[in-house]
């Protein structure tokens, strides 16, 4: 026995099935089953009054079962990967095509692969295993898991950028700075008062001139000693 299963969409009615005329323009699904003929029967035929066979009704062949049509399967749509401005802090590893790719481990089992698109040269290049502090756009999936960042800038990481050392989430704010603890400045001890010394009055000097002799500038002793 051959069995046949067909599964396409009726175009147009097929006229010697005029049961599929509803279902044209839709998928279907065929299965056409192969019998044997029915053999002759053997039992004796009764003849008229004329002595010929009376006129039998020919059976009309079993048509092919009519399965309910399938639906189409959905079409699957892909959603966009979603963008985000994305900062972050962790050690540079496996540098590659010029400092264009690499990644950044943040622990053990935690690394983001990285790729440089900004102009000029990547920072990054010639810096392996250094710790910096880059900022970029991080491309996630529709789960929010992040998939690389398209790195923008990239610097040394300064204390302050500890904040950063974590793996970025879709929707989150960054994290904010960490305040600094900054000391009260103590004032010097203040000094014991200062007495001030009155200066000694002088006699008023005579006004110089061409004519001024040294007697008059220096006095009279000064002239005797010399």
């Amino acid at each position: 026995m051959i069995a046949v299963r067909i599964f396409k969409k009726l175009d147009a009615a097929i006229a010697s099935l005029p049961e599929l005329d509803p279902l044209v323009g839709k998928f279907v699904e065929i299965v056409v089953l192969e019998e044997s003929e029915p053999e002759a029967s053997s039992a004796p035929v009764a003849l008229d009054d004329e002595g010929s066979a009376p006129e039998t009704t020919p059976v009309a062949p079993q048509r092919a079962a009519l399965i309910t049509p399938a639906p189409p399967p959905a079409p699957v749509v892909e959603k966009p990967p979603t963008r985000q401005r994305v900062r972050i802090c962790g050690k540079i590893d496996r540098v590659g095509d010029n400092g264009d790719t690499f990644r950044l481990v943040l622990s053990d089992d935690v690394a983001v692969p990285c790729t440089w698109a900004s102009e000029g040269a990547s920072p990054v290049l010639g810096a392996a295993g250094s710790t910096m502090a880059i900022a970029g756009t991080g491309i996630f999936d529709h789960a929010g898991i992040l998939l690389r960042i398209d790195v923008k800038s990239a610097s040394q990481a300064m204390p302050t950028d500890t904040r950063f050392a974590r793996l970025p989430k879709l929707g989150e704010e960054e994290p904010t700075e960490v305040p600094i603890e900054v000391k009260p400045v103590e004032a010097p001890p203040a000094s014991p008062s200062l007495v001030l010394s009155e200066i000694p009055s002088e006699p008023p000097r005579p006004a110089l001139s061409a004519a001024t002799s040294f007697t008059a500038i220096f006095g009279r002793e000064t002239e005797e000693a010399a």
